[in-house]
């Protein structure tokens, strides 16, 4: 067991010092020999995953999990926003609108606003689509924005 606490002293130390870009395949190696070792000793069930398993039958899935937090903060900040709105706050609705666009897209979450006084409606998405729909939605408003500059500069030389 002190072999197996110094693999995993060891990846922890190696992790932090290449944070940026470990080697996937190293980790993913540990991490089968710690799974393997752990399963002879019976504290986790053999199978083919890393790890310990998720759940077992009748477990719930991890969206089950998730879904309560979610949708608590989903209407906490449908109340946030509420006031903010009452009270004129733009800073706080540019925080709010952060949260939407960047921090939950990052954690595969959706969350899409409706009209005032009904709810945000929010799913857990993959985040990779979330991430390249973000990244279409910034080139679209790029090309408009570019678009309105080269009107404005047609309209100030016809004038």
């Amino acid at each position: 067991m002190k072999a197996l606490k110094s693999v995993v002293s060891d990846t922890y130390t190696y992790l932090n010092s290449r944070k940026d870009s470990p080697n996937i395949r190293l980790l993913i190696q540990v991490a089968t020999y710690v799974t393997k070792i752990l399963s002879v000793f019976g504290v986790i069930n053999p199978d083919e995953s890393i790890g310990f398993s998720s759940g077992t039958e009748g477990a719930v899935s991890t969206d089950e999990i998730i879904l309560p937090f979610v949708k608590t903060l989903s209407e906490f900040r449908d109340e946030i926003r509420t006031t903010a709105r009452e009270q004129k706050a733009g800073k706080i609705l540019e925080s709010c609108d952060n949260l939407r666009d960047n921090v939950l897209p990052e954690l595969g979450v959706r969350l899409e606003d409706r009209e005032a006084g009904e709810p945000a409606v929010f799913k857990i998405d993959d985040k990779e689509t979330l991430l390249r729909e973000k990244q279409q939605r910034q080139e679209e408003m790029k090309r408009k924005l570019e678009e309105k500059a080269r009107k404005a500069a047609r309209k100030e030389k016809a004038a």
